[in-house]
């Protein structure tokens, strides 16, 4: 049986941590600040926090990898991951599990975000 389109990579579990924002802006836009370089520099890190290099190929496969600066804490920067899905203006998944071309991951896995794009009156969620 195929997995349907809007389905999550998976269930939400125990371990999962499930927010849900709406951003005054179309999925569209927001789709575009995840996945061009130069827009996920602007918010990626929180503040005070900078982002000098971020790489983002958007398709399955693809690269996934966002340094980050901190005063306090010093540069995080883990080893690349892999877009594990990639629907423009939809749906954007990654995991640093696995590297880029679904190679196994340099380093132990952290994280997987899936992150989904639905307009509604005003902005998305």
């Amino acid at each position: 049986m195929a997995q349907p389109k809007d389905a999550p990579i998976l269930d939400p579990g125990p371990t999962d941590l499930v927010l849900v924002r709406t951003l005054p802006a179309r999925a569209a836009n927001v789709w575009r600040c995840w996945t061009e370089p130069e827009l996920i520099r602007q918010f990626f890190a929180p503040a005070p926090g900078r982002v000098p290099e971020a790489q983002v190929d958007p398709w399955p496969g693809g690269i996934f990898h966002v340094v980050m600066d901190f005063d306090d804490h010093g540069r995080m920067d883990g080893a690349p991951g892999c877009v594990l899905m990639a629907e423009p203006g939809r749906r954007f998944a990654w995991t640093d599990a696995l590297g880029p071309g679904f190679r196994p991951g340099a380093e132990p896995g952290f994280f997987s975000a899936d992150i989904s794009f639905t307009d509604t009156d005003g902005g998305c969620e």
